[in-house]
């Protein structure tokens, strides 16, 4: 949960370059940046002045590390980061410069990690974790960013092991089961 935290306030804040905005003094086209070796570090596309197209960042190996559009200066639709192996690590949209929609995390092997939506920038509805087998670890809900409703783990067998009760975002209640319930719970 906290790596989880970790990359959505990274995504949020767009500490990588190429996602935040940019008052260069590129009037239309391509801009770019570069790393000391001559690698490029990033580049953006402008129209009059403003963050209009496609955003991409490099890694220092020339990799790319992420991807966004933009439109008029606002982050609108699809947006992914990047691991160094070349394998997606977040699968995220935008709508006016907020999360919105499908929020995607994978493992640095490729596998699903992580399903949640947002809206307007909250996290709003089912949240699943999974171990890399693809077996649901956690189910949650949210409602306006905080968890609320009822919590379920499994084992990576797929068995449930413990269930949560939240109340705007507080835990109310959790009930573990000494010997795991059966119960197969795939993607």
């Amino acid at each position: 949960m906290v790596r989880f935290l970790l990359i959505a306030v990274f995504i949020l804040s767009f500490s990588i370059p190429g996602f935040a905005s940019s008052n260069k003094k590129t009037a239309d086209g391509l801009y770019r940046e570069y790393y000391d070796t001559g690698v490029v570090s990033r580049e953006e596309n402008y129209k009059n002045y403003v963050l209009d197209g496609t955003a991409k960042t490099f890694f220092e190996d020339g990799g790319l590390a992420s991807t966004a559009t933009y439109i008029d200066g606002k982050r609108q639709g699809p947006g992914k980061t990047f691991y160094e192996n070349g394998k997606v690590e977040t699968d995220v949209n935008f709508t006016d410069n907020e999360l919105n929609g499908a929020f995607s995390k994978y493992y640095d092997t490729g596998e699903l990690e992580r399903e949640s939506n947002f809206k307007a920038g909250r996290l709003e509805g089912p949240t699943k974790l999974y171990y890399k087998s693809g077996i649901v670890k956690k189910e949650m809900n949210y409602a306006n960013g905080v968890i609320s409703g009822g919590a379920s783990e499994f084992s990576e067998e797929g068995q449930l092991t413990a269930q949560e009760e939240y109340k705007d975002g507080n835990l109310v209640s959790r009930k573990e089961y000494e010997q795991p319930l059966s119960t197969t719970n795939k993607k």
